[in-house]
């Protein structure tokens, strides 16, 4: 009878990792592929309401509006995002603030030229934050963001009932209940964004803590620990 293999110690603390984040993930956080393979890859309509902002006479001010109410909110972000409603309202006009200041660089030198396009996980182009953003839609949500000039703005845009609005805020947002169970955890979560298994194991982590779930926090922030160091 030949010898049953055997792994290393450590190699076996991985693998019932990986495993376990398997079972536990109930959706994963990025779905880039099928993402691209749904709704119209353009939006020339949003394209228009960003140039539309651009003249304001109060450009901080139209750019406070894109705020979404409170019932929008709840029907456009994922059923465990609904309750960051007023995390979101909180951190929106700082946000605003630095979009508006973004539009007026972009601007400085003549209208830009805009270009609409999906917002999806793995858009190398895009901030780990904007990454992080698609945890907060469902799967095959439409989400855009906007180039000005090739530069790509400073926010996630959403659609509802034929109005644009933006996710200004949300992602720091959706870190805030992470952080106040488990500050070092939260901190490592803004190294993930990319597919792969940090981002895997960070969206765990968030979703916990939108959950309030303290055991899957702390298996989540464990795999944070390794994944994501």
């Amino acid at each position: 009878m030949s010898a049953r293999p055997t792994l290393a110690p450590g190699l076996v603390v991985l693998a019932l990792a990986v495993a376990g984040l398997a079972c536990e993930r109930a959706r994963p956080p990025d779905a880039a592929s099928a993402e691209r393979d749904g709704p119209p890859s353009r939006a020339p309509a949003l394209e228009a309401a960003v140039a539309r902002l651009l003249p304001s006479a109060d450009l901080a001010g139209a750019v406070a509006e894109l705020a979404l109410p409170p019932r929008a909110f709840a029907e456009v972000v994922a059923p465990t995002y609904r309750g960051l409603y007023e995390r979101y309202r909180a951190r929106f006009p700082v946000a605003a603030a630095e979009l508006a200041a973004q539009l007026q660089r972009v601007t400085a030198s003549g209208p830009p030229v805009l270009h609409a396009r999906r917002h999806y996980g793995g858009d190398a182009t895009l901030s780990l934050a904007h990454a992080r953003l698609r945890w907060a839609l469902p799967v095959q949500a439409e989400s855009w963001v906007v180039e000005a000039d090739g530069v790509v703005l400073d926010a996630v845009w959403v659609r509802h009932q034929e109005r644009w609005f933006a996710l200004l805020g949300l992602e720091e947002a959706a870190r805030a209940p992470l952080a106040d169970r488990d500050a070092v955890c939260a901190t490592l979560v803004e190294r993930a964004g990319r597919a792969g298994a940090c981002s895997d194991a960070a969206w765990m982590a968030i979703d916990a803590a939108l959950a309030e779930d303290a055991a899957r926090v702390a298996r989540a922030c464990a795999r944070v620990a390794h994944f994501c160091r």
